[in-house]
């Protein structure tokens, strides 16, 4: 069963009352123009105060961060100091030396895992 739907008339409107309702007066459109451009200011000079208030806390925050980052790389230095110690590097690299020392011990590696024959 289908049902009918029954709209409302609109009451008549004037033509005079429509033509006063569509064209918003020179007035109204330059205070909405105004508001509009005001928003606009007041978007971007709401940014600029945070970015200035974040700059300022970064300002503050830098000795700090500083003074960390070189803690950690005096504790990063001693750490690698005592790993080196003791060791025994080359003044310069034989390219040659080290891809026969590459080769060799891949080659024992692949014999370690070779399956053993009897």
């Amino acid at each position: 069963m289908a049902t009918t739907k029954t709209t409302a008339k609109k009451p008549a409107v004037s033509k005079k009352a429509q033509t006063e309702t569509e064209v918003p007066s020179l007035e109204g459109l330059a205070n909405r123009m105004l508001d509009a451009a005001d928003a606009g200011l007041g978007f971007y000079g709401t940014l600029f105060d945070t970015t200035q208030a974040r700059i300022a806390e970064l300002r503050e925050e830098a000795p700090k961060r500083l003074e960390a980052y070189i803690e950690r790389g005096q504790k990063m230095r001693k750490d690698v100091s005592e790993a080196i110690e003791g060791q025994d590097f080359p003044a310069s690299f034989d390219k040659e030396e080290i891809r026969v020392q590459m080769e060799n011990t891949v080659e024992k590696v692949k014999n370690m895992f070779k399956p053993a024959t009897a």
